[in-house]
């Protein structure tokens, strides 16, 4: 996971933080907006005009947009100092980290299954689901034949 934050530059200055902003148009709204990066897209995020957001950073990289919106609210209303803010998001992207590699993991198990059943091939793994179906209705008793399962078909 990576983080960037740029200290020396900024986005907007005082004045135009305080001016509404006419629309939802990047172009327009560059000077007043913190962009934060995802890894698959850009989310747009307006700042809330207290002084103390100016010194903000640039572009900081966010794991998620959910994450991203919970560290601007959580600085807009306690105030809080830059340093602990960006603490809490490292945190963040860290246990995100975690979670994706636990998903990724159980991703590729299910892969290897599919591959066992019959290549990943549609044809083939529903033809061993239909089996499989049959088997269990003929041990729960609910049919006697196979020509009776699929007649009902």
């Amino acid at each position: 996971m990576y983080f960037f934050p740029l200290i020396d530059q900024y986005l907007y200055d005082c004045k135009s933080v305080r001016q509404p902003v006419p629309s939802t148009s990047r172009k327009q709204s560059a000077n007043r907006s913190l962009y934060i990066h995802n890894s698959s897209a850009q989310v747009h995020l307006a700042l809330p005009e207290p002084p103390y957001l100016q010194k903000l950073p640039v572009a900081i990289i966010m794991p998620t947009t959910r994450a991203a919106r919970r560290l601007m609210k959580s600085i807009a209303e306690t105030g809080s100092d830059l340093q602990e803010a960006v603490t809490k998001l490292q945190q963040t992207c860290m246990k995100a980290a975690r979670t994706q590699k636990q998903i990724m993991a159980a991703f590729e198990e299910d892969r290897v299954r599919i591959a066992e059943f019959g290549g990943g091939e549609k044809k083939a793994l529903r033809a061993k689901i239909a089996r499989l179906r049959r088997e269990i209705r003929h041990l729960r008793g609910m049919i006697t034949s196979d020509e009776d399962y699929i007649g009902s078909l």
